[in-house]
């Protein structure tokens, strides 16, 4: 048919190209459902799967690496600081991902859908409404306010955005990576905020190691 039943098997089928050896454990401990595979790519598959169940991937050097989370937190190793050691090339604030107003519902379908609405009403003062409806895999109402309230927390503020750029001299390479979070000031405006490194570019000169990030 067109959909296998076993998503593994399209995956492989239509990935591209050398795979490098890797470690799959048999039970990844989570399970992701409803995804429709019909005339879909690889690429669209992973990005529905890793959405519904809230895991990330990256590829480094061609290999495909999936994870519950990339990353560790940094907060307490690494201030960025501009004017001392980083150099802010932009600066911006994305409400794309705000959500202040959530309406969460339980699997399933009428009266034994499980629903509730959450409201942020700092951020509602200070931003406006800004609604979603999302589901969440729950089976009790406490589970699913739980969960709810988790992401409520994580996206009442819109995201601060920076890009920078850093030096290191010879043989000074940086620990941190992608995924990592750190903590990165603006003296300019006032800023000091928790960020994660979600991309990162390296380049040698003749001075040293520049890091953008």
């Amino acid at each position: 048919g067109v959909t296998p039943t076993v998503f593994a098997v399209e995956l492989i089928a239509r990935t591209e190209g050398k795979l490098a050896v890797g470690s799959i454990p048999s039970v990844a401990g989570v399970t992701v459902k409803g995804l429709s595979a019909d005339y879909a790519s690889a690429f669209g598959v992973l990005v529905d799967a890793c959405e519904q169940v809230g895991w990330e991937f990256q590829v480094v050097n061609g290999a495909l690496n999936i994870a519950e989370n990339f990353g560790v937190d940094r907060t307490k190793d690494f201030v960025f600081r501009a004017g001392s050691n980083i150099e802010i090339t932009a600066l911006g604030d994305d409400d794309g991902e705000l959500c202040n107003v959530l309406t969460a519902y339980s699997p399933g379908r009428g009266i034994n859908r499980m629903e509730i609405t959450l409201r942020d009403e700092a951020s509602i003062a200070e931003f406006g409404e800004y609604p979603l409806a999302m589901e969440f895999d729950a089976e009790k109402l406490d589970e699913l306010e739980q969960k709810a309230q988790e992401f409520l927390d994580e996206h009442n503020l819109p995201k601060t955005q920076f890009e920078v750029a850093i030096d290191f001299d010879h043989d000074k390479e940086p620990d941190y990576g992608l995924g990592d979070k750190v903590r990165v000031a603006d003296p300019e405006t006032g800023i000091v905020t928790t960020s994660r490194i979600m991309t990162e570019a390296r380049e040698y000169g003749e001075s040293g190691l520049v890091v953008n990030l």
